[in-house]
């Protein structure tokens, strides 16, 4: 008998153990990682992106982000919880911009860092009103669309993981090279959203980053799904701690050209050679790896169009070691103010 009594103990315990682990995992919010990034999908990061993305979308006129067939998925009761929520956002929220309002930033950290289950611990008081219209809400969205947009997330990820591992050693090291910037020694956190960020004067919803430390928002739901494009995008983002608009060896370089040419600095330059930097670089691995004929995402959407002919005559030639950064800098400014 007390032998039998052990064994009844020790699987007691086992099962302790396994439920514990579970929990574990349900509360966890990390999804992956690699040798420089650790990938999050958070239910409250998750939720705070999908009532933003719904209230702009509302205020600019193209009424809803739901589906037809998401739309009737809310009884009258919670589609009435739903756009009051939505409400909230639009009259106190949507001048708060996601990447730049200290606000949205503080809010960023403070969820992703502490609030890993289905309910809110110890919320700051300045986040008391925010999470309170979010608690409202955040059964109808666990029960009608946590799972899904979870599902995005993770199949996002795991479409572009293996990949990212080949290559990243390579692309970080040519980037820091090049941008003569150190990688930040602490893996990058990436948080992974069905929605990103999008504006009103553009609504197409795309990733975004704060840094110090570098953060990154990746959106999952409405990403291109060109092969390389979202790859491309996470090293974008991540190169923003190595690129700077006048600060760094890259902007402080394009700042000094232009004062020696007595001239304006062309406008965003320094954002459009990070969009080459990290193109060309992640162009290069990948076709290495098979994914052949790759454009570079700035070219396929068209983003700074009037310097992109400058950019792809004369940057290949620092970035091959056949010229300074200087020379080609001067030559691109003077090809973008020419007359």
């Amino acid at each position: 008998m007390r032998k039998v009594g052990k064994t009844l103990i020790h699987i007691l315990l086992a099962l302790i153990l396994v439920c514990q682990s579970v929990q574990a995992q349900a509360n966890s919010s990390k999804i992956g990682e690699s040798e420089y990034f650790e990938f999050y999908s958070n239910f409250w990061f998750n939720l705070h992106h999908f009532v933003y993305q719904e209230a702009l979308y509302q205020k600019v006129g193209t009424k809803t982000i739901l589906s037809k067939e998401e739309s009737k998925l809310l009884s009258s009761g919670q589609k009435s919880i739903f756009e009051s929520v939505v409400e909230y956002y639009k009259v106190n929220l949507l001048d708060e911009d996601l990447r730049m309002s200290d606000f949205m930033t503080d809010f960023k950290h403070w969820v992703t860092d502490t609030q890993t289950g289905f309910a809110f611990k110890e919320v700051p008081d300045q986040f008391q009103a925010l999470c309170k219209e979010l608690k409202k809400i955040s059964s109808i969205y666990q029960d009608l669309f946590w799972n899904n947009h979870q599902k995005y997330n993770n199949q996002t990820l795991n479409e572009n993981i293996n990949l990212i591992k080949t290559i990243e050693k390579s692309v970080v090291e040519k980037l820091s090279n090049q941008t003569r910037e150190r990688w930040q020694r602490k893996k990058i956190r990436v948080d992974i959203t069905a929605y990103a960020k999008a504006t009103p004067r553009n609504l197409r919803d795309r990733p975004y980053t704060t840094t110090y430390p570098t953060h990154i928002v990746m959106n999952s739901k409405t990403a291109d799904g060109t092969p390389g494009n979202w790859l491309e995008l996470l090293f974008h983002e991540a190169s923003h701690h190595l690129i700077g608009s006048s600060t760094g060896f890259v902007g402080g370089t394009i700042q000094d050209v232009a004062r020696s040419l007595q001239t304006q600095s062309p406008r965003s330059l320094w954002h459009a050679y990070l969009f080459y930097f990290s193109g060309f670089y992640v162009k290069e691995a990948i076709e290495q790896k098979g994914i052949n004929n790759y454009e570079l995402y700035m070219k396929r959407n068209q983003v700074f169009a009037r310097y992109i002919p400058h950019l792809e005559k004369f940057l290949p030639l620092y970035l091959k070691g056949e010229k300074s950064l200087a020379d080609v800098t001067r030559d691109i400014i003077l090809k973008i103010n020419k007359p």
